[in-house]
């Protein structure tokens, strides 16, 4: 049995992705979790950007088309870019931890 899809909600706007999207996806906020590590409110900018990710996402989609795709997805991303922070700092190559705690910094602000 494969799993075809995964229900994501960005910012209260349900998605579906196709896996490859959506380990893309973790990937992507588990880096922006980390570099927003010492900002005061990282959760305003998490949100913002799950809110990019899904109208970017949803304006790529064709009009019969249920699940975002990972080729839909790399430009959407690109397009949004990565976060950037005061200091310079980059992005530090995402543990598997990192992206589950990206997830659940998400599922909290959803479910509290």
């Amino acid at each position: 049995m494969k799993r075809i899809s995964v229900t994501v909600s960005l910012n209260r706007t349900m998605l579906q992705f196709d896996e490859a999207a959506y380990a893309r996806l973790e990937q992507y906020l588990a880096e922006s979790a980390s570099l927003l590590e010492g900002d005061p409110d990282p959760q305003e900018i998490l949100n913002d950007l799950e809110q990019a990710v899904a109208d970017q996402c949803t304006g790529r989609m064709g009009p019969d088309q249920a699940i975002v795709t990972l080729a839909q997805l790399e430009p959407a991303l690109a397009e949004i870019g990565a976060v950037q922070v005061p200091n310079g700092a980059t992005a530090p190559e995402p543990s598997p931890r990192d992206a589950g705690r990206a997830l659940m910094i998400v599922l909290k602000s959803l479910f509290g």
